[in-house]
């Protein structure tokens, strides 16, 4: 299954939820999404150990997000273990969240089998805040 245009989604989407995002400024997900806030992304979390996180609502899980939220999620990324990723694909498919974004070290073989037979949009083994940083520098 051909990969998503990542520059491209990161153009279009600017509404992120976040699964895995941690309120600990030392953990790779929480700066990721300092820098994508700077730039003006709307970072949504997704974390059962935190009720917020940027000062912000953080939800459990995305099935639990409010309806009102989650329809303004474009884009689901993904900081989690490999072995949760299909069980988090098919939640997304199931609640019409189709764009994915799996970050370095997340992806498998089967959540890709998983997004082709679903029809997800994925982008894996990619970092938001590099490929942002590339396509937006003069």
């Amino acid at each position: 299954m051909p990969q998503a245009d990542s520059v491209q989604i990161l153009k279009d989407c600017r509404a992120l939820a976040v699964v895995g995002l941690s309120n600990n400024p030392a953990r790779v997900s929480n700066s990721v999404c300092t820098y994508m806030r700077q730039h003006g992304y709307r970072i949504i979390g997704v974390n059962p150990n935190y009720p917020e996180v940027f000062g912000e609502t953080c939800y459990p899980s995305l099935s639990e997000m409010t309806e009102e939220v989650r329809d303004e999620v474009e884009l689901v990324v993904v900081f989690r273990r490999p072995e949760e990723v299909p069980e988090l694909l098919t939640e997304c498919a199931d609640l019409g969240l189709s764009k994915v974004w799996l970050q370095l070290g997340v992806a498998s073989v089967v959540a890709l089998e998983i997004a082709e037979k679903r029809n997800l949009e994925i982008v894996e083994e990619q970092c938001l805040m590099v490929v942002h940083s590339l396509y937006s520098s003069p």
